[in-house]
């Protein structure tokens, strides 16, 4: 299970600042990066009108930084440029807890949903 932000359309004629501690920091991220916890998450601006979900592949260095993220397109909802961009800035500002016997790269999964969501 990957972490997923919600970001709710409030207005639909603006851009919405979103401080994505909607993640749930306590969650471990899926994958090979076993119990790590996000311990830095960024803010995100998208157009609350945009709707999807954004899954993103991230590897982090054993200092919890996202050393790359790539959009997964074929798990993705959506082709959105915009929302792709962000998600991508959005991962990669993403801090994870330090792990020093870690690999020199540990891959995983974020995936984020944009727009309204029938998740519970």
């Amino acid at each position: 299970m990957a972490h997923t932000l919600v970001i709710a359309q409030e207005n639909p004629d603006t851009k919405l600042l979103v401080d994505s501690s909607a993640i749930d920091s306590s969650a471990a991220v899926p994958d090979q990066l076993g119990n790590r916890k996000i311990i830095e998450r960024p803010q995100i601006m998208v157009n609350p009108k945009w709707v999807g979900r954004v899954v993103i592949n991230i590897w982090v260095t054993p200092e919890g930084t996202v050393h790359s993220a790539i959009f997964q397109g074929d798990a993705s909802t959506t082709e959105n440029t915009e929302l792709i961009l962000s998600a991508i800035d959005a991962a990669k500002a993403t801090l994870f807890e330090p792990l020093a016997d870690a690999p020199a790269l540990q891959t995983g999964t974020v995936t984020f949903t944009f727009g309204e969501s029938t998740e519970p």
